[in-house]
């Protein structure tokens, strides 16, 4: 291993090789959960015209500025204006048309009053309508631009696409877009003691949790990963296995062989093939002996074979990786404050801290309990957990201290 650097020393070196700049057009289903590739503009207006609010009737607001119950106003309603038709002419005094919600505003209407108003209907001349109390001008009225206006940014590069931004692409009648090809990425567990899950457990064996673990994490930032059954200690097989992967790929995972045993050999074989490195060591517990490399502009990240420190690699370095390859707005990765809550006895290292914790709101403030088992071998930890609280060196480690929280 090398010289340990900071956490914030490795991403700078992972986000100078972040080259991905594959592209595809998506459909707004196919397209759901994929991030925009190029900036998206207002084709129209929204709404495209005055239109009515609820059901009721357009009226001119001097007609109907002095309704009251005990003096109503009526007025002669001359036409209906369902939603989807066009008003055929304009509104004249002492007219009022009778609109629904979605409806165009006919010209010379300024204002809307509800159906509730009214007591159109409860007479038998229908060609009426007694409006019983007054409104503010304009009201129940959205006007045409409202929402949106033609040419303005309706999406930046970077969105990820869910409900709210394919309601507003199809509000403009856009069907097809521009957005990120989902990095291939390919995740191997090594080690000559670990068995797949469908495998027969022996003494001296551990099941593969790293690979569907990781393979989940990576697919819910956006990647497309495609696993990989364990590989053993041998280098041969390891040589292989990694130079296939490192040309297929556009990214490659893998976990154990990383840190300074005699069968530890995933970082020399890397090398071996042509990756040239990045780093291997940094102050983070746990996971310190984390390896990232690149190959022909392709990063490789050599994670901790320990599964609490898997994820916790994962989250710290692969998953902001991801972001960058994909341009991703908003991060693949939330991060806010909270105050410490039973907060462990820890003696001061150099090294970045990530404790699980349940994170919670009190007195209007958020808090993270970080008590508990915090020991790097305890995966179960983790299930009850939905934050990480990054603890730097500089940090009193002291109860209701403030510090970074990572949602989960």
């Amino acid at each position: 291993m090398d010289a340990l650097i900071p956490v914030d020393e490795a991403l700078s070196r992972i986000f100078t090789h972040c080259f991905y700049h594959k592209t595809e057009l998506s459909d707004l289903d196919s397209g759901f959960g994929k991030i925009l590739a190029e900036n998206v503009y207002a084709i129209h207006d929204v709404p495209s015209f005055d239109r009515a609010m609820l059901d009721g009737y357009a009226v001119r607001y001097k007609d109907i500025k002095q309704a009251t119950r005990d003096h109503p106003i009526i007025l002669e309603v001359t036409a209906h204006v369902p939603a989807g038709s066009v008003p055929d002419r304009e509104l004249q005094q002492g007219e009022a048309f009778r609109t629904m919600t979605g409806a165009p505003i006919a010209g010379g209407a300024d204002t809307l009053i509800q159906q509730e108003w009214t007591d159109f209907g409860e007479s038998v001349d229908t060609t009426k309508v007694s409006v019983f109390r007054s409104v503010n001008k304009g009201e129940a009225i959205q006007h045409q631009g409202h929402d949106i206006r033609e040419g303005q940014l309706l999406l930046p590069k970077g969105s990820m696409i869910g409900p709210v931004e394919i309601a507003l692409l199809a509000s403009q009648g856009i069907f097809e877009i521009s957005t990120m090809t989902p990095p291939r990425i390919g995740i191997f567990s090594t080690g000559s003691e670990i068995i797949e899950i469908n495998g027969k457990w022996e003494k001296g064996k551990i099941y593969n949790s790293n690979t569907p673990m990781l393979t989940g994490l990576l697919r819910k930032a956006g990647a497309e990963v495609v696993s990989h059954p364990a590989i053993i200690d041998d280098h041969d097989l390891l040589w292989e296995k990694f130079h296939d992967a490192l040309n297929r790929f556009d990214m490659v995972v893998t976990t154990g062989g990383v840190s300074v045993g005699d069968w530890d050999l995933t970082p020399k074989i890397l090398e071996e093939i042509g990756v040239r490195r990045l780093f291997w060591g940094v102050f983070i517990r746990p996971g310190t002996p984390i390896y990232a490399g690149v190959f022909q502009d392709k990063l490789v990240f050599a994670l901790s074979g320990n599964p609490p420190a898997a994820f916790v690699n994962a989250h710290v370095f692969v998953l902001p990786a991801i972001q960058k390859m994909l341009s991703l707005k908003d991060g693949a990765i939330h991060s806010m404050t909270a105050r410490l809550q039973h907060v462990p006895k820890k003696k001061k290292v150099r090294h970045t801290r990530f404790l699980t914790g349940r994170l919670y709101e009190r007195d209007n403030e958020w808090w993270i309990d970080v008590g508990g088992d915090q020991s790097a071998g305890t995966m179960s930890r983790f299930v009850h957990a939905n934050a990480l609280a990054r603890i730097e060196p500089s940090d009193e480690m002291s109860e209701g201290e403030r510090v970074q929280v990572d949602l989960l």
